[in-house]
């Protein structure tokens, strides 16, 4: 598949795309500083440089691709709105290229009709919402636009993002050289309020979880809850 992504400079979003290239898939990457990616050289990588208000960029990046997966997210709580104007461009550019599938990130801010009340969570959403609130409202905005596009969209909600890495297992045969194999985490998957997920999901995990959305329709026009 021809996935263009938005977002990919960040940590999550080199992650992402070093598990699309190893699964065979053609990444269209938007970037805003393309020197970030440059050690991540591959056939199968072509990078767009450009600003979220250069629609122009935006519609290349779009253009004759299967899916989009959006890793956008604030990064400070600055009241710029680059971010929800920056998604209105994208899936604006989806409708016109007849691309349906977008997949994005998002957090806990964001509520899915089949959440309930989970004391944790509600806690974390009202310290962001308090002490970030402008972030708060880009988050909150984002989804808006992705939910009454039309198009076909899911949301992962993630919790507090870690690093850590896959496990390994050696794979071998006694009297011979063995090989080290990364086995994937399991990913608990769900919706707030039933004890399904908890906080903290690693980005390797997250990567994977949106990946594999991209050809599922178990959670379309949902915002599931992922956590390790």
């Amino acid at each position: 598949m021809i996935i263009a992504v938005f977002g990919s400079t960040g940590t999550t979003g080199r992650e992402l795309i070093t598990q699309a290239l190893e699964r065979g898939h053609h990444i269209r990457a938007f970037a805003r500083t393309p020197g970030k990616l440059s050690d991540l050289r591959h056939e199968g990588l072509e990078i767009i440089p450009g600003e979220l208000s250069d629609r122009e960029s935006i519609v290349r990046t779009i253009i004759n691709t299967d899916a989009v997966i959006s890793l956008l997210g604030p990064r400070d709580n600055s009241r710029d709105r680059s971010l929800s104007n920056g998604m209105q461009f994208i899936v604006d550019a989806m409708t016109r290229a007849g691309n349906r599938r977008i997949v994005s990130i998002s957090t806990a801010s964001v509520r899915d009709d089949q959440d309930q009340f989970d004391m944790p969570y509600f806690l974390l959403v009202g310290i962001v919402k308090h002490a970030f609130n402008h972030a708060y409202g880009e988050i909150i905005a984002m989804s808006d636009i992705i939910r009454s596009s039309g198009l076909d969209w899911t949301l992962v909600r993630v919790g507090l993002l870690n690093n850590e890495q896959m496990k390994q297992i050696k794979v071998g045969y006694h009297g011979k050289r063995s090989i080290m194999i990364p086995i994937f985490r399991s990913i608990r998957t769900g919706f707030y309020g039933h004890h399904q997920v908890g906080i903290q999901v690693s980005r390797v995990s997250v990567a994977k979880f949106i990946l594999d959305q991209i050809t599922s329709k178990k959670y379309l026009r949902q915002a599931p809850a992922i956590s390790d």
